[in-house]
């Protein structure tokens, strides 16, 4: 790809060398070479400033590039610049409820909520969805976004919301066929979290335990599987069923041990 570069570069055809340059932010990135992807990431875009290619949909895409780089190597502060940029170009671009600008509100979302701004995130978050909820082909997706925001609600202590969010999800998730997203499994345990929160043992388990049921139908028995374990473990403690709770306990425990 280097060769590639340096080859477009004495040709002067900046089209291939945009392109070669591109992959290798891909391939930085994908074998955790972060400083030389921010490098690459950061050469396309200049050049394609000096292209005056700013407002287009190729230059959103290097910022989209370039956010996701930051994001995975844990700049937060840095992808959120890339990704706000880029949507304001999409915005410009596209229409609204277009998949790469719902995509982009929900990015910016997430990345708010792990900088700690909780209300802007679900500004970005509740805008995605509504753009969602306005295309009939996207059950699946709002699905996910509604999600997002129920997990933020329930870190903002608001678990009747989560409740609603997450049925919604719930059935969403069931409707569109996509029981193997990793947020369906989410959803069914943010439930659980939600009425355990409100003091409805017995509907938490039941969540729980259909959380753990997705998460071995679709990923095996994992990390996730055994903290649910316990979850469900704690519950029926409390509902005095002993038996069923020692059960649980020794099967996250021997999950635990077997990941360590």
């Amino acid at each position: 790809l280097r060769s590639c570069c340096d080859r477009a570069k004495e040709a002067g055809d900046y089209g291939a060398y945009l392109q070669a340059k591109s992959e290798l932010v891909d391939f930085y990135r994908e074998t955790f070479r972060f400083e030389e992807a921010f490098s690459a990431a950061e050469d396309v875009l200049m050049l394609m400033e000096e292209l005056n290619l700013e407002e287009t949909e190729s230059f959103a895409a290097a910022l989209m590039q370039a956010a996701v780089t930051y994001r995975e190597a844990g700049r937060e502060q840095e992808a959120l610049t890339a990704f706000t940029r880029a949507l304001k170009i999409c915005e410009a671009i596209w229409k609204p409820e277009d998949a790469r600008v719902v995509g982009l509100e929900r990015e910016i979302g997430l990345l708010l909520e792990r900088l700690g701004e909780e209300e802007r995130a679900e500004i970005f978050l509740q805008k995605a969805l509504t753009l969602l909820e306005n295309r009939p082909d996207a059950t699946g997706k709002a699905a996910q976004v509604k999600t997002d925001l129920a997990l933020l609600a329930l870190r903002r202590k608001r678990p009747e919301r989560a409740q609603t969010l997450l049925e919604e999800a719930i059935a969403g998730f069931r409707a569109s066929g996509n029981q193997g997203d990793v947020r369906y499994s989410a959803s069914l345990a943010g439930l659980g979290e939600a009425l355990f929160s409100q003091g409805r043992l017995e509907k938490a388990l039941e969540a729980y335990e259909q959380a753990l049921s997705a998460i071995e139908k679709h990923f095996g028995k994992n990390e996730s599987y055994a903290i649910l374990c316990q979850n469900c473990a704690a519950i029926c403690r409390r509902l005095g069923e002993t038996d069923r709770a020692k059960r649980y306990e020794e099967t996250a425990l021997f999950l635990l041990r077997e990941k360590d």
